[in-house]
């Protein structure tokens, strides 16, 4: 009997637990001031986290053809200012932060599903005398969607995760 009982208490210990830990949604409190003066606070999505990494929202800015930036939020990202007409000051939480100046193009990223690191493309095999390689090569692909518009959530679903298919009020602001 003692027997029996040890091997459920093993059994018992090397299983493994399955748990959904939700959507893996990375979140922010902001306030945003409009050109009015108008501020409002309200909830956005920074980006998707998961196995594969972490993969963040951000903005895009175009100069010109050889001036193209996408800048992407992080969790020392501090804020965006329009400045001027066509002009953006950036403070990304790193000492210094950006201004553009000139901008012919100004987007909000939204990172899309892309396809995982781990699929690889390649995989070669090398041998010389001493030693057999394999080269595995993956393309990493980061999409991004962009838009004219920034979704501010003025409220938390039930669920608390912002991309749900619960009803919430939304501002959209440019």
């Amino acid at each position: 009997m003692k027997n029996i009982l040890s091997i459920i208490a093993l059994t018992l210990t090397f299983m493994t637990v399955k748990a959904d830990l939700g959507d893996p949604t990375i979140q922010a409190v902001c306030k945003i001031t409009l050109i009015s003066g108008e501020s409002i606070e309200g909830f956005i999505v920074l980006g998707h986290g998961g196995y594969y990494g972490i993969w963040t929202n951000g903005f895009y800015f175009e100069q010109g053809e050889n001036y193209k930036h996408p800048i992407l939020f992080s969790l020392v990202f501090k804020s965006i200012e329009r400045t001027e007409p066509k002009t953006y000051s950036v403070n990304t939480g790193i000492e210094g932060g950006l201004r553009f100046t000139r901008n012919l193009k100004f987007y909000y990223m939204e990172w899309e599903q892309t396809p995982s690191v781990y699929e690889s493309k390649k995989v070669n095999f090398i041998s010389n005398d001493s030693s057999t390689y394999l080269t595995v090569s993956t393309n990493l692909e980061k999409k991004y969607k962009l838009l004219d518009t920034l979704s501010l959530y003025l409220e938390l679903p039930k669920s608390t995760y912002l991309n749900s298919k619960e009803k919430v009020k939304i501002k959209k602001l440019q």
